[in-house]
């Protein structure tokens, strides 16, 4: 049996709990509060002393309101004290700002070869590349779609600013080869989770949208009917 587990720890717990029957707890707080050394006059003075001292040397931060910055509180020469202080008094100071070695573009490009494929952990034997794409969908398509929708996903309304990364392109009626204005639009990341299901309804739903907001036309099939006026 593991060190530390009782051989029978409902008799255990019953033991416990037998022998403090009848017993008051202590009060607690009037013993915090006669025996507070906060209350002892030498005491607060010399807390006092070594806080002050603790400001003066960048030990200690006085609290400020969220968001703002050092510079804003104390100016921009006392903020840099303050900075270089804290540098000086931790053992981590060769890890802060630019001293920090994964700001190095060199180093970087280590980490990123470091995860890279069969080294990454969430590798699934490249899985994500055996979708066959058309040629076309690549870096300059996608931002023309995102720029077209006004960097908004269509289906919340969410902002990519909002979202802290690209949105998403998402090709309507999920025919990957059929990589073109009309059948693709942008998503959040939450969005484009959800239409993985229900394509169907996903694809009229798309289709509608895209047809009252850039005028192009789709069959009573779900098929596109090409619009030269349209094209980007």
């Amino acid at each position: 049996m593991p060190k530390g587990i009782a051989k029978n720890p409902e008799k255990k717990a019953e033991k416990i709990r037998n022998s403090k029957l009848g017993k008051k707890r202590p009060d607690l707080s009037k013993r915090n509060f006669e025996n507070n050394p906060m209350d002892n006059p030498e005491t607060r003075l010399k807390m006092r002393k070594t806080m002050k001292e603790n400001y003066i040397n960048g030990k200690m931060v006085p609290s400020r309101t969220k968001g703002l910055k050092l510079k804003e509180i104390f100016g921009e020469k006392k903020a840099d004290e303050i900075r270089k202080k804290i540098r000086e008094n931790t053992n981590r100071s060769h890890l802060i700002g630019d001293m920090n070695p994964s700001k190095r573009l060199d180093v970087r490009d280590k980490l990123r070869l470091s995860k890279l494929r069969e080294k990454n952990p969430s590798w699934n034997n490249g899985s994500s590349f055996k979708i066959d794409y058309s040629p076309n969908f690549g870096r300059i398509f996608k931002r023309a779609i995102r720029k077209r929708d006004n960097y908004v996903c269509i289906k919340c309304g969410k902002h990519q600013e909002k979202e802290n990364r690209s949105l998403s392109v998402h090709h309507i009626n999920y025919d990957k080869k059929l990589t073109i204005p009309q059948n693709c639009c942008s998503l959040c990341r939450k969005c484009h989770s959800e239409v993985n299901f229900n394509r169907l309804h996903w694809t009229k739903f798309f289709q509608s949208l895209l047809s009252e907001k850039y005028g192009y036309q789709y069959s009573n099939h779900n098929e596109i009917l090409l619009d030269i006026k349209n094209e980007m």
